[in-house]
């Protein structure tokens, strides 16, 4: 293979610095050697260059380790808060401000004991709810494992609650939230029986709900995922698919799997589904007997496996991740219409060097028009490892380049903001360490930076709105269950009669403003919302702030 000289490299990079990426990955391909100096600067090089392709995006914040690697991470109550458990390092539980300064310190921090291993964690999408699960060894011996249920809120690192399934399990546990945080479900495999069994909560006790056995199950638990609204159990195990009417828990249907694979979805009412394989992705729908069907398959040659899934809480939209085997180096992407079939978007990367470049995860939107996919990343620093992408582009709208692997992400319900966990260096390498990253894929007009304790001073900051114009914050207790719409001054979030204005800092020539807020003197666990408006001409800014009080 010709190799081309990093001088003449660099100087047709520095000519194409506006051009598509795409067209700068065709001239990584003509050859790098990866062991001289000229490649490494040229991969700093573009990693700067594809760092992102929105300049209204940024990373807001990090917390990051040496001490520890994070495997899972969940965002709660609308993007403003991190939930973030740790079982590799110093095990704990830690709770992080979607408003934080960078780097961002914990709101508060459990340690948990060192014996944890295998945690999984969720959070409600719209409360401030928080779970983790982990399980613990006994005697030193790993096959021997309590499975352990904890339930948090932001307002204290003492879970309200905690839950041990019954008797000792070496098999895999998962668990899942609706979105309003009204209902949680865990479950645990025990192997020598070939029994899961699942356990239903509510947030206010540790005590199930319900709880339910499925026999015969097999020993291994693959796709587990609660509907947003909460209706709707997915699981699978390594044959079957099992869809379960959580309201008593009866099944819906029992589908044979292809194979033992990790790419499944649900949609947020539970009316469609999906799971992948190798070459192909299949979804099923609601039919009219109330059971479900396949409504199509998409089919992909060659050395094609699907790595994951994802589909919309609108059950608009499917999200695929797919990567080629042959040589672990291509990854695919591609959004579908579910309603039409129609495929929205595609895009691959092909990294370079011996690491597998993979889809680690994968997070949409609530109504589908983003998604968020995390990589583990290749060895020549090629492919970026959190790519961000509209449901009608084909190239990513954000993208942000780690030197080492992103293992797991979620993003807000809005598509605005994206939380990843971070391993410094490729997941196929050993070594410590990681972060947890919060990135504004789009950024507010209105925007709080600060940790909103009771009685602290927090930043606000104005975007976008008219030019040297007085404005004034709009603060309420409450939220309008729908926005109102006013014309061009665009959709007031606040009831009008709670409403209390309090003048701000007047914007200047490019429309910004900055300034302090003090937040209420209160108890922790309090809600303020805020909205901003320019008066000359009047504009409300196009998002509202959820301000709950933390410790």
């Amino acid at each position: 293979m010709q190799h081309v000289s990093f001088g003449n490299m660099f100087l047709l990079l520095k000519i194409r610095a506006k051009s598509s990426i795409s067209l700068i990955l065709k001239v990584i391909k003509m050859g790098i050697q990866k062991s001289s100096l000229g490649s490494k600067l040229l991969c700093l090089t573009i990693a700067t260059l594809c760092s992102t392709a929105n300049v209204n995006a940024e990373r807001l914040w990090s917390r990051s380790s040496p001490n520890w690697t994070p495997k899972t991470v969940s965002m709660g109550l609308r993007g403003t808060q991190v939930f973030g458990p740790i079982d590799v390092g110093q095990d704990h539980v830690a709770l992080y401000s979607g408003f934080s300064p960078d780097p961002a310190p914990p709101v508060w921090q459990n340690n948990l004991p060192i014996e944890g291993m295998n945690m999984e964690s969720a959070s409600a999408d719209t409360t401030d709810v928080h779970v983790v699960l982990s399980q613990l060894t006994v005697n030193n011996v790993n096959s021997n494992r309590q499975t352990v249920v904890k339930k948090y809120t932001s307002a204290s690192s003492t879970p309200n609650w905690s839950y041990t399934f019954p008797g000792i399990s070496a098999g895999l546990a998962k668990i899942d939230i609706s979105n309003d945080g009204s209902r949680i479900v865990a479950a645990l495999v025990y192997p020598s029986e070939m029994r899961l069994t699942v356990a239903v909560f509510s947030p206010n006790s540790g005590t199930p709900v319900s709880t339910f056995n499925i026999n015969l199950f097999g020993i291994h638990l693959n796709g587990f995922i609660v509907s947003a609204d909460g209706s709707t159990l997915y699981i699978t195990s390594n044959s079957m698919v099992f869809i379960y009417n959580l309201a008593n828990n009866s099944l819906i249907q029992q589908n044979v799997l292809p194979g033992m694979y990790s790419s499944h979805a649900l949609c947020g009412n539970g009316r469609a589904f999906a799971y992948g394989e190798f070459n192909r992705v299949h979804l099923y729908e609601r039919n009219n007997n109330g059971g479900y069907s396949q409504t199509w398959v998409g089919e992909y040659p060659g050395f094609i496996v699907t790595d994951r899934l994802v589909l919309s809480d609108d059950c608009s939209t499917l999200g695929i991740g797919l990567h080629e085997y042959s040589q672990d180096l291509t990854v695919k992407i591609k959004m579908i219409d579910v309603q039409s079939k129609n495929q929205l978007m595609q895009d691959e990367c092909t990294g370079i060097g011996t690491f597998q470049n993979v889809v680690s995860d994968m997070s949409l939107s609530a109504d589908g028009s983003r998604l968020a996919v995390a990589l583990w990343g290749d060895g020549g620093n090629v492919c970026s490892e959190l790519r961000v992408y509209n449901r009608d582009t084909d190239t990513p709208i954000y993208q942000h380049n780690y030197p080492g692997s992103v293992h797991a992400l979620d993003m807000s319900p809005d598509g605005k903001r994206v939380v990843t966990a971070v391993k410094p260096v490729h997941a196929n390498t050993f070594a410590g360490g990681g972060s947890f990253d919060l990135h504004a894929v789009e950024l507010d007009e209105l925007r709080i930076v600060g940790i909103p304790r009771p009685g602290a001073t927090v930043s606000v900051r104005l975007r976008g709105l008219p030019a040297n114009s007085p404005t004034q914050l709009l603060t309420s207790t409450s939220l309008l269950q729908e926005p109102v719409y006013m014309g061009n001054m665009g959709s007031l979030f606040l009831p009008r009669l709670s409403m209390n204005p309090i003048a701000f800092t007047d914007t200047n020539s490019i429309g910004q403003a900055t300034g302090n807020f003090q937040i209420p003197a209160g108890s922790v666990g309090s809600n303020l919302f805020m909205q901003a408006i320019a008066m000359l001409p009047r504009r409300l800014t196009e998002n509202f702030e959820q301000i709950k009080t933390l410790p």
